[in-house]
């Protein structure tokens, strides 16, 4: 990476936009900033790193971004830092500013990023340009990592070489030295290694312990008997038993595997005798039921015969109970009622002339009724004719009102068209707009692909390069070692051959070369390809927006050639809008006259119903007057039975119905009478016939038990449970043994169940936990091993780091031994214990000893510390891919050195230079502003500070 220009502006110390152009000063040499303290000579530096990695390179003293806004700055200033610069011979520019607050702004300024590539494309994201990290991880590596290879940190040790970050690595402890190299050369995927391998150990270590002290509880489980011996069950198994009880009392987990045989023979005896008390107990309990049985069955006996003698005797008193009941209905069947029927008719023949005297009196005052009401209704009529004529005539008034509506709906139709056929072809062209839109946006991912794959040629380029590089150098290694001296080259004919080209270690074959150069060829065709579907989609965007603005010339009758897309876009909003709102107008007119015609429709409907009205309203009164008439005859008829037949009664209404009355109850006293007795009859004869069954249902249970019980006598003499003169007292006495034994034989069975469960519940654990714990001991013994390799005195990380310390110090002495005339030599410590092996030494020639570097002086210190950190850009460099850096910042601390030993250094670093590296040096000493020519002066001033080069 080499610094082209950098510009700032409102940036520090720099109020005014002040650009510095590198490139005047050429790819190599010594460019000092000299200037005023507190000018802003640093501030260059951080310009630099702010802009590739968003953060400043101001050594202990960084500042945060948010701080970096010049204090001269008013609300119009922008603060920003844009820096171009050369990458493998292509220029990038990338152009930054920090969020801050203006004066008089409540809201924060935001922060905002682009990078421009040498292609044309510009990255306008923080995650494109900076990568993303999540948690220490890089997820995304970003834009500028991905060209110069190197993070922040790298970038500060090897690039930027600022104040106080020199004294930090030569000065540092073991574990500060240890801090700053992992994040340097990212050991932190070793130390993370030992973290895991001491986390596994742990975890490996406590499941074997939990195992261990699980295995011994459940030996601790095992049930053994103490009171018994197996030698009267099984003697063999008596040996198994003494031993099991001795290697579990004293846990013996090493003879696992015994105690669990053990425990399986004694548990087999267990089982054994299980079984025998089970096959006991089931004896015994079947004999026991067949006793209580038999004497159930004989009490049964005994209650059939109580039941017998019961239903006989009911049966004798419900035979006379019958007898007199049937006598009873008899009696009750043969009253005669043939007198009070009579009478009963007679009566209600009377009531019925009655009856039909009061019915004609009812009608007649419902014919008066009804005529007089029709002479109301006719004359209600004849009102309600007169307000319908006045109704109507209310009506025909208002519907002249409404004579012109249909000439308005037919226009305000028209209208509504229009506005619609506007609306559809704006709709077209909004859509063309769409389109536009979508295609630029595909355009930009088009883009953005295009980036990965001009990323994904290059790096196969570099490959292709590097292997036919090595192949080649290998060919001429072959061809050279054919060499004789004195023999004439076949490439150059010369018999000479002093410098011989070597043999290359690691040359990749033919095959190896040729799919790097396919590789190659296929990830230029995918740029090609892609370069070619860029320019066919902005022709076909730049031809749709010429077809848009066509058809807007001809909308609006105006030019729109030169009219700009998003000029075009707000336009269409506006018009979009327009259309719109005229739309929902003529919308609503339409709606209002809708409404009006419903209301002119609603009052012809109600012309032509009080007009139906009228016509049904003259026919009423017509039928109205004949009604009246009819009903008028009907009342006078009506009138005159009625006087004839009040002339024909005689007896009072109220003496017959109590007559009535006394027959009707003399009648239903003899029914219910009747009814009674029968019932009473037909009840006993029932429960005399439901007895009779009851008692044979009685002798033929008695005669089953009887058989059952000779059944079961001869089971119980044959089983030799009774012997056939045993007492009542004798027979309970048996059964209250049988009962205890049975109880002991269950007693005994759960003892030895419960025993035999648990045993056996014990050795399928055991056996588990002997498998888990063989398997976790092993995994143990392992992890133990390779913790002991890993995290012991000398732990993996600090020796990586020390193979790069080696290599650090080795490049640093080769610049020290230089600037101060072979005096000192840098040496590591040795390894003591610990998490030592990081410490720093320094051999000095002149006592042949080593001494800590604390006790160099100042000026010493200084050049100890530029050697160091020389060196370690250089392994840096090395171990990143082959990164190359064509510039090096260094600031301060040369004012500490003497002429001679500054002499040395100023040459020191005029031979890194002689290459391509500019190397760029902040330093007061007049000394350096005699010896270097090319200088930038920082001036401060009372508005800012301001940069003067000197080439």
């Amino acid at each position: 990476m080499r610094p082209i220009t950098l510009t700032m502006n409102a940036f520090g110390t720099y109020l005014e936009e002040t650009t510095i152009p590198f490139e005047q000063f050429g790819t190599s040499g010594l460019v000092l900033i000299t200037g005023d303290t507190g000018a802003g000579k640093t501030t260059i530096f951080d310009a630099i790193s702010y802009a590739l990695y968003g953060e400043t390179s101001s050594g202990n003293k960084r500042r945060k971004p948010e701080m970096l806004r010049s204090d001269y700055a008013d609300a119009k200033n922008k603060t920003y830092v844009s820096l171009t610069f050369e990458h493998q011979n292509e220029q990038y520019t990338i152009t930054r500013s920090p969020a801050y607050f203006r004066d008089g702004y409540a809201t924060k300024t935001a922060a905002t990023v682009e990078m421009l590539l040498p292609d044309g494309t510009r990255l306008k994201t923080a995650k494109d340009i900076d990568g993303e990290t999540k948690g220490g991880t890089i997820l995304f590596p970003g834009k500028i990592r991905e060209l110069l290879g190197i993070s922040l940190e790298q970038f500060r040790q090897i690039a930027m070489l600022a104040q106080g970050d020199f004294l930090k690595l030569l000065h540092a402890e073991t574990k500060e030295r240890e801090k700053i190299f992992r994040t340097i050369f990212n050991t932190q995927i070793f130390f993370d290694l030992q973290e895991k391998i001491s986390a596994t150990y742990l975890d490996r270590k406590r499941r074997y312990e939990s195992l261990r002290q699980g295995a011994e509880e459940q030996l601790g489980e095992i049930r053994l008997s103490e009171e018994e011996t197996y030698e009267k069950k099984q003697p063999e198994a008596e040996e198994c038993w003494e031993r099991l009880k001795r290697n579990v009392k004293e846990r013996r987990l090493e003879v696992l595997d015994e105690i669990i045989r053990d425990l399986k023979v004694v548990n087999a005896v267990d089982v054994a005798e299980l079984k025998k008390l089970r096959a006991a107990e089931e004896r015994m309990r079947e004999h026991l039921t067949k006793l209580q049985d038999y004497d159930r069955e004989k009490e049964r006996q005994r209650r059939n015969q109580e039941d017998c003698e019961k239903f006989f005797q009911e049966r004798e008193r419900l035979t006379v109970q019958v007898q007199s009941a049937q006598e009873a209905y008899q009696q009750a069947a043969g009253i005669d009622q043939t007198p009070w029927i009579a009478e009963k008719d007679q009566i209600q023949k009377q009531l019925e002339i009655h009856g039909k005297l009061e019915m004609i009196r009812s009608n007649c005052k419902k014919s008066e009724a009804d005529w007089k009401n029709k002479e109301a209704q006719i004359r209600q009529e004849k009102l309600s004719a007169e307000k319908m004529a006045e109704e109507k005539k209310k009506i025909i008034e208002q519907l002249k009102l409404w004579e012109t509506l249909p000439i308005r709906q037919e226009q305000n139709r028209q209208r509504r068209e229009q506005w619609k056929a506007q609306e559809e072809i704006l709709k077209r062209l909004r859509y063309m707009q769409e389109e536009i839109y979508k295609k630029e946006t595909e355009l930009g991912k088009i883009r953005k692909r295009l980036l990965g794959e001009l990323c994904r040629k290059d790096e196969a380029n570099q490959k292709y390069n590097e292997l036919d590089t090595k192949s080649r150098a290998h060919m001429a290694g072959i061809f050279a070692a054919e060499l004789i001296d004195g023999s004439p080259c076949p490439v150059c004919g010369s018999i000479s051959h002093p410098s011989p080209a070597g043999k290359v270690s690691g040359v990749p074959t033919a095959e190896e070369v040729k799919r790097a150069q396919k590789e190659l060829e296929r990830a230029k065709e995918a740029c090609d390809h892609t370069q070619e579907q860029i320019q066919r989609t902005e022709a076909a965007v730049e031809t749709e927006k010429n077809h848009l603005r066509q058809r807007l010339s001809e909308l609006s009758k105006a030019s729109w050639e030169t009219k700009r897309f998003e000029e075009i876009a707000d336009y269409l909003e506006q018009l979009t809008e327009k259309i719109t709102n005229r739309i929902e107008e003529l919308a609503k007119e339409h709606e209002e006259l809708e409404k009006q015609k419903e209301k002119q429709e609603a009052w012809n409907a109600q012309l032509e119903m009080i007009e139906a009205r009228q016509k049904g309203q003259e026919e009423r009164q017509k039928q109205l007057q004949e009604d009246r008439e009819r009903l008028l005859g009907k009342y006078l008829s009506d009138k005159s039975t009625l006087e004839v037949m009040e002339k024909q009664v005689t007896s009072a209404k109220e003496q017959l119905e109590s007559q009535l009355t006394v027959c009707i109850k003399t009648l239903e006293k003899i029914r219910r009478d009747t009814e009674a007795a029968q019932k009473q009859y037909l009840a006993s004869k029932e429960l005399a016939d439901k007895t009779e069954g009851q008692l044979r249902a009685a002798k033929e249970e008695g005669d089953r038990l009887q058989n059952l019980l000779e059944e079961q006598e001869k089971e119980l003499f044959r089983l030799e449970i009774l012997s056939g003169t045993e007492q009542e007292g004798e027979r309970a006495e048996k059964e209250a043994f049988m009962k205890e034994a049975c109880a002991q034989f269950h007693e005994a069975y759960e003892v030895y169940l419960l025993r035999s469960d648990k045993n056996a519940e014990c050795v399928r654990k055991l056996e588990k936990r002997e498998k888990e714990l063989g398997q976790a001991e092993t995994e143990f013994v392992q992890i133990r091993r390779i913790h002991a390799a890993a995290n012991g005195n000398y732990k993996f990380e600090t020796y990586i780091q020390g193979v790069y310390f080696d290599q650090i110090i080795a490049q640093a002495n080769k610049r020290l031994t230089m600037m101060m005339h072979q005096q000192f030599e840098l040496k590591r410590g040795e390894k003591t214990v610990g998490n030592r092996g990081l410490d720093l030494f320094v051999y000095d020639y002149r006592t042949a000893k080593n001494r800590d570097v604390r006790t160099l002086s100042g000026g010493e210190s200084f050049v100890a510390s530029l050697a160091m950190a020389l060196g370690l850009s250089d392994i840096v460099q090395q171990h990143n891919g082959g990164v190359k850096l064509e510039t090096m910042f260094i600031d301060e601390g040369f004012g500490s050195l003497d002429a001679d030993t500054l002499e040395q250094a100023i040459r020191t670093l005029n031979q890194m230079s002689k290459g391509k590296c500019l190397i760029g040096i902040i330093s007061h000493v007049e000394e350096l502003r005699k010896r270097i020519d090319k200088k930038i002066y920082i001036h401060k001033t009372n508005q800012g500070s301001q940069a003067e080069l000197v080439v």
